[in-house]
């Protein structure tokens, strides 16, 4: 004896003809309590279906505060980033940009049970993303059956690290973000060895502005190179090799002036 397993498809076919069935029942007879019951529950057994799955994962509400010294909301941009979800072919990790409020509230939905990190990027107020820069990379647990609530995100004030590229032959590819890959790497590299890219804050034609924001103190290099393109300093001297280090340590409440850095064919 064979079993013949069906589809999805039919399986969704039945249950719509069940459906149908069950309203003209509904029409011919006068059996209120029934249709309220089994229509209704045969109702949004079919929607469940077509919508991919007969019970489908739940999902909470993350919400809190992310805050500078002294505790004073900001206005910033926000990255969840998921590390419970598996970075492999057939699985979706839950990875979401969002913004908070002028008072630093925000509020995301529909998250799914897991472990999560927040990233922060706020160049307004100087925010140090504690992604790039805590120790320890705080982390929060949602769980499918209650909202996590309160989450207090406080980060500390350091200084921007800027990079005004002027790109007058518009030698530079175009590209989202204002990433260029090899045509031009803008990196700072801390005592630590880590490596970090700059982020773009303003682009507009022939030039952008790129920056990072780093701890007050922390002794840092900026590397910018080319492998295609010729670099020159502010002014217009060619870099050696395309390639530049410019060591920087800003101290505390101090700034430092943005680098220039000209960018033409070879």
């Amino acid at each position: 004896m064979t079993t013949t397993r069906k589809s999805a498809g039919e399986i969704r076919g039945n249950l719509l003809d069940r459906l149908r069935t069950l309203a003209i029942l509904n029409r011919t007879t006068n059996h209120k309590r029934y249709c309220s019951v089994r229509l209704c529950g045969c109702a949004k057994l079919v929607t469940a279906c077509l919508l991919g799955g007969f019970v489908g994962a739940q999902a909470a509400t993350l919400s809190g505060t992310i805050t500078v010294p002294p505790s004073r909301g900001i206005r910033a941009s926000l990255t969840i980033h998921d590390f419970s979800t598996p970075r492999t072919p057939g699985h979706k990790a839950f990875d979401r940009q969002f913004a908070s409020k002028a008072n630093g509230t925000f509020s995301i939905t529909g998250v799914p049970g897991g472990k999560y990190r927040i990233c922060v990027d706020a160049p307004n107020e100087n925010a140090l993303d504690p992604c790039v820069w805590s120790a320890t990379q705080p982390t929060w647990t949602v769980t499918d059956t209650s909202n996590l609530t309160n989450v207090n995100i406080q980060v500390a004030v350091g200084t921007q690290i800027k990079v005004h590229v002027n790109d007058p032959q518009n030698a530079l590819p175009q590209t989202k973000g204002g990433v260029h890959g090899e045509a031009l790497s803008m990196t700072v590299v801390t005592g630590r060895s880590r490596n970090h890219s700059l982020r773009l804050l303003s682009p507009s034609p022939g030039s952008s502005d790129h920056y990072l924001i780093v701890p007050f103190g922390e002794p840092v290099v900026l590397n910018t190179q080319s492998v295609s393109l010729a670099l020159s300093d502010e002014k217009g001297k060619r870099v050696e090799g395309d390639s530049q280090q410019v060591p920087l340590r800003v101290p505390a409440g101090g700034s430092a002036p943005a680098v220039i850095v000209n960018v033409s064919k070879r």
